[in-house]
This record gives C-alpha cells, structure tokens and sequence, in this order.
C-alpha cells in the first residue's frame, strides 16, 4: 500500500506541477506590447505626400549654361549630391573655389549646406565626362546627412507598412557615412527589438 500511495502522491504532484506550467503558459494582459523593460521606439513616421514622393534632387537655382565657369558648373553639381544625399526636401547651397579649371589630377574642395548642416566634399577630376571636351570628377562628403522625410520615403517606398516606429530621427542630422547610426526603425512594430538601424550614403538613406 506503502507502493501505491507513493505513486498516488507523485501522480498528484505531476497534476499540480502540470497546472502550474499552464497557467504560465497563459498569454498575459500586455500580449503584444514591449514586455517589462524592452524599450518602445517613440516616433512613429509619417507617410511620405505625394509632393514628397514625387520630389527630385534638383536645386532651386537654374542650372549653370554649358559655357558658365567650370565653378558654377561643378558647384551645382555639389548642390545635387547633397540633396541626392538628404532624399527631402529642403533650402541647399554649394559653392565652389572659382579658379576651378576641372584638369585630370585636380583636387578641389567645396562647400555645401542643406537646411543649415554644412558638408564639405572633396572633388578629384579624372578621365573623360560624358560631353567632348569635359572631364569627369569624383565628391567625397566628409559627413553624411540623414532626414526624417528621407527615411520615411525610403521604408515607405520599398514596403507598405500600416506604420513606421523609430527612435526619435531629427528632421536632419549629421551622420558617419555609410556607417550603422544610432537611429533605428521598425516596420510595423513598437518595440525596439525589432528595430534595424539605418545608415547615411551619398546617395539617400538606407536600412
């Protein structure tokens, strides 16, 4: 009897022991939400308009006439590239020194500015441009710049997400090129596990 007992005990146990695990096992209240000290990304993004979508890295000014001094031309050009960079809207200038004389081997350095942030890019003329006569060049910025429109238009564009959820992106910012930044988004999640971090490149945002 002793035997049996022991095994009733142990049976009991088992069923106690089973009911426990169950009820743990149970979804909770905050099913769904950031569980207990997992961050929650903040700002959640707009949707690009269509003003914004339809938007092209032009500046404002006219572009410079084929026979305009080569500063003029390669300043416009910079002008480009830094809103190409952004991806958004936004006030820019470039400027460039004004003895340029885009020779093969010449280096020079420019200056440009996108709502108030200043980029300077190092420009290496080289090899044949795409008119006869012209020579082609290559613009390094020394930063890169994220904006908050530019990432909305990136994650919006290449999926359809109900919402995005980032941690707090600034309308812009000055960023390490090509480079992981600090800033991270999520496609339609809350929680910061989620996110992936998107990073500056000279050619717009990328995640």
């Amino acid at each position: 009897m002793r035997g049996v007992n022991g095994v009733l005990v142990a049976v009991v146990l088992g069923a106690a022991l089973v009911g426990c695990s169950s009820d743990s096992e149970k979804p909770s209240a905050s099913s769904g939400k950031a569980a207990e000290g997992q961050k929650v990304l903040p700002q959640k993004l707009s949707a690009p308009t269509p003003a914004q979508k339809a938007w092209e890295a032009k500046p404002a000014t006219a572009e410079p006439a084929s026979d305009a001094p080569a500063s003029d031309q390669l300043a416009y050009e910079i002008e480009k590239k830094t809103l190409a960079m952004a991806h958004a809207p936004g006030k820019s200038t470039a400027t460039c020194p004004k003895d340029v004389k885009a020779k093969n081997g010449e280096r020079v350095t420019c200056t440009a500015t996108y709502e108030g942030e200043k980029v300077t890019w190092t420009v290496t003329f080289g090899g044949e441009g795409w008119m006869p006569g012209s020579t082609s060049f290559q613009a390094v910025p020394d930063t890169g710049l994220l904006t908050k429109v530019g990432v909305a238009k990136l994650l919006y564009g290449n999926y359809t997400p109900k919402f995005v959820a980032c941690n707090n992106i600034p309308d812009v910012a000055k960023v390490a090129l090509n480079q992981p930044s600090k800033y991270k988004c999520a496609i339609d999640k809350e929680e910061e596990m989620y996110a992936q971090g998107v990073r500056s490149t000279d050619a717009g945002p990328r995640a």
